[in-house]
């Protein structure tokens, strides 16, 4: 009987170690071809490989994808582009409080002059704090959000934070996806999409975009977002770091959609302003929503920029922020 029972207990053991073995050789293939593909990824490593060069980063770009796509570093000097798709504000404070932080010895203080901050009503939406993307990526996020925080937005427990974050092959198929999405050219975090908005059916398109943005949930701005984006205000505040708010090209079709799901840009931004102004005496404000609007082809589908639309942008972008610079310039020396 006792040595079944060490037989049973040996094979048990012999499974358990054999089964960890397979794991760990998944996670590594699966970090291989999966992790290391996705934007996010790709992004971050640029980050990494940036900061060992360069402690300032003189214009810091956050946002979702419509940030990631829209604005190419190359063309605005000492800039970086941190959007990432599906970001949303949670990740984009604990991001910047990254940046920030004086005890993180591996980014080791990162100097910002200047942070833009993009207020499209995507941004905002419920959308982005759904159980699949409030805190997806969590192998990366977890590295600087507190479990606690990722607890409070998931259904996770700890174990299940750890284990995610450690080994991301469990629990992550969809992420397979990224092999079947062809990867575009990225430069310190713009990612270049080659796709054309003006070859496709637009008005569809945007009908689709805007049902998966907003017309589920009904509701514009999400309370959580709003918390999130007051925290980066006060963080920025306290860091003495100049705020730009940022709307990004959209689509005719797009916005055109957009009234029709009954958005109220009125009262939509009067709570984002009303933030800003609570905690800021002074901010740089710069809308282009609809500046391409009869451009359809500088589009990747409805709301997004391609590789060439971006570069047009960015030059517009650079030459608006240099105005408002000179501008502040003159006001302090007066």
């Amino acid at each position: 009987m006792i040595t079944e029972k060490k037989i049973f207990i040996k094979k048990i053991v012999v499974f358990m170690v054999i089964l960890t073995l397979i794991i760990i050789i998944l996670n590594a293939v699966y970090w291989k071809i999966v992790i290391e593909k996705k934007n996010v990824y790709r992004a971050e490593k640029a980050y990494l490989d940036v900061i060992q060069q360069n402690k300032t980063i003189d214009y810091a770009f956050f946002g979702d994808s419509h940030t990631r796509d829209a604005v190419n570093p190359a063309y605005i000097n000492s800039s970086f582009n941190f959007g990432t798709g599906d970001e949303n504000y949670i990740k984009t404070y604990y991001k910047i409080k990254r940046l920030l932080d004086n005890n993180d010895n591996n980014n080791n203080n990162i100097k910002i002059k200047m942070l833009f901050l993009e207020i499209d009503p995507h941004s905002f939406s419920p959308v982005l704090f759904d159980q699949q993307r409030v805190m997806s990526d969590i192998w990366l996020y977890s590295q600087f959000i507190p479990t606690n925080e990722i607890k409070r937005f998931t259904n996770k427990t700890t174990i299940s934070i750890y284990l995610e974050s450690n080994l991301p092959v469990l629990g992550n198929g969809e992420d397979f996806a990224v092999l079947l999405i062809k990867n575009h050219n990225m430069y310190r975090g713009w990612y270049n999409d080659t796709r054309n908005f003006s070859a496709g059916n637009k008005d569809k398109i945007a009908e689709k975009d805007i049902e998966e943005h907003f017309k589920e949930t009904n509701k514009f701005a999400d309370p959580i977002a709003l918390e999130y984006f007051e925290k980066i205000i006060l963080l920025a505040d306290e860091n003495k770091i100049p705020i730009t708010i940022v709307r990004y090209p959209l689509s005719y079709e797009y916005n055109k959609e957009l009234m029709k799901a009954n958005f109220s840009e009125a009262e939509f931004y009067s709570k984002i302003i009303a933030i800003m102004n609570k905690h800021l005496k002074e901010y740089n404000k710069l809308d282009y929503h609809k500046i391409y609007e009869n451009n359809s082809d500088y589009f990747a589908d409805s709301h997004h920029l391609n590789g060439a639309g971006s570069i047009i942008f960015t030059k517009q972008l650079n030459i608006d922020n240099n105005i408002y610079n000179k501008e502040k310039a003159v006001k302090i020396s007066n």
